[in-house]
């Protein structure tokens, strides 16, 4: 039974079912926690307004998000979810809570950093999740066909660079054809997992791993660093990417075999997306 004098065991319980993706019930416990608060707990809308997204409750949801800013401005979860169940034509009047750049890493990190422990076996084993070596074997092939090599085991760079590289799942994918692989996360969490990779034979499977924003850590290299960039499902936490590119492009060298970026989207559908395809990149309802 739930302490009439104290919302924070309300806001915890809301909090486990949420976890275990009792979203509806997180809703009920949680809006009970709003009634017993003073109303100024900003992690507490904050989660009201994320169990209410994840079960459709779209206008409670974006009003929890809502007042969660309004008590703590630099909530840039609150912000990003709020922002992405707005209409175009609803967002005027929350012009200021505009993600910057700096706001969407941080995003990012906070969302990694928490998601790191459980990230690679919901991904791989409960999702199938295949991105890395998909996209591996796309830029493999790619490879092959624009160079005279006939075999992907003719392949051998010198350094890759995993851009955004989470656990290091696109360096299993891709150790075998390279010497080196470096890699940069934002996620401090994440970056551990990565270090912690091994190959068969026991020896470190990347060269060095960086917890840092991704487009600053390229400016830092030098020109022609890498023979090739893969960034797989990272894009897609990004605005404007004319930055990535441009510094894609510089940091690439070029060769046989080199000059390759590989990288992966999520689908806009033109005619389906109210418009927002026609502007290059849009913030979707998952907050990507």
């Amino acid at each position: 039974m739930l302490d009439p004098k104290n919302h924070i065991v309300a806001l915890n319980y809301g909090n486990c079912l949420a976890d275990a993706g009792m979203n509806s019930q997180a809703v009920d416990v949680l809006q009970a926690a709003v009634e017993l608060s003073d109303g100024m707990d900003s992690e507490l809308f904050l989660n009201l307004g994320v169990a209410a997204k994840r079960s459709g409750m779209k206008k409670l949801s974006i009003d929890s998000l809502r007042r969660s800013l309004e008590l703590k401005p630099d909530q840039v979860l609150a912000k990003r979810l709020m922002l992405a169940q707005i209409e175009d034509g609803e967002r005027s009047k929350d012009q200021d809570w505009y993600l910057t750049e700096k706001e969407n890493a941080e995003y990012a990190r906070i969302l990694f950093d928490d998601y790191a422990e459980k990230f690679e076996e919901e991904l791989t084993q409960q999702l199938d999740y295949k991105v890395p070596e998909q996209i591996v074997e796309l830029l493999l092939q790619n490879v092959m066909n624009h160079s005279s090599l006939s075999s992907p085991d003719q392949i051998s760079w010198n350094s890759v660079l995993d851009a955004g590289c989470g656990s290091g799942l696109v360096g299993e994918a891709i150790h075998e054809y390279t010497d080196r692989i470096f890699g940069v996360d934002i996620s401090q969490e994440m970056v551990k997992k990565t270090r912690e990779r091994r190959c068969a034979d026991g020896q470190k499977m990347y060269t060095m791993v960086e917890d840092q924003e991704l487009v600053a850590y390229m400016r830092a290299q030098g020109e022609s660093s890498f023979d090739a960039i893969v960034a797989a499902d990272v894009l897609c936490y990004f605005g404007d990417l004319v930055d990535f590119f441009k510094e894609a492009r510089r940091i690439l060298a070029t060769g046989q075999c080199s000059g390759w970026l590989a990288f992966s989207t999520e689908d806009v559908v033109e005619g389906k997306d109210d418009g927002k395809a026609a502007r290059g990149f849009c913030l979707l309802n998952t907050g990507r």
